[in-house]
């Protein structure tokens, strides 16, 4: 899509500062990265609160790496593969999925117009990779069993032999010990 709001850039725009700066600099970024140890503190996770006042997790870089390649390991993807992002950027599951795993990956992390557009979003970008907590799935779900009661004949008995078929797939793909289970075109 393209937008006029003036409080968004193009990615170019974005790396532009970046590029002057290293023109006026050169070799700058790379020895402030090198001043930087795996112990340190890379990011602040929030907890949402609900029992006491929010507290913060301090997180080192190799903690957000050690993730991104565990998340890896479990769920193999490539450059090329793309994720949508929809929950806060602040909440754990996020950080991990579209920050501590793609910097492991380099995967294209598409984010959502706002909560409502979700749905539509995953329709337009049709992401290769979904994540969700389990809230989200359960409301998938819901759903979907609500749509299926008011269906026709027909269609639950479409839904039920894809159910069959997605259920015997992901089944091999576990047994396989190939988790990447949700990674086909939606």
């Amino acid at each position: 899509k393209h937008y006029e709001d003036p409080m968004l850039m193009s990615f170019d725009q974005l790396l532009e500062p970046g590029k002057e700066e290293d023109r006026k600099n050169p070799g700058l970024f790379m020895q402030l990265t090198e001043l930087a140890k795996p112990e340190d503190i890379a990011g602040i996770i929030y907890t949402s609160g609900t029992t006491g006042p929010p507290k913060g997790a301090l997180l080192a870089h190799e903690g957000y790496l050690w993730v991104g390649q565990a998340a890896q390991a479990i769920m193999p993807a490539t450059n090329e593969d793309e994720t949508i992002s929809f929950l806060p950027l602040n909440h754990v599951y996020e950080q991990i999925f579209d920050m501590m795993f793609h910097l492991t990956v380099g995967h294209i992390v598409n984010f959502t117009e706002n909560t409502d557009t979700v749905m539509a979003d995953m329709q337009e970008i049709s992401p290769t990779i979904f994540h969700a907590v389990p809230r989200i799935w359960e409301k998938y779900y819901s759903g979907i069993v609500l749509k299926m009661a008011d269906a026709t004949w027909l269609k639950r008995t479409l839904y039920k032999i894809a159910l069959m078929i997605g259920t015997r797939y992901n089944n091999r793909a576990l047994t396989k010990k190939n988790f990447r289970t949700s990674g086909c075109q939606l």
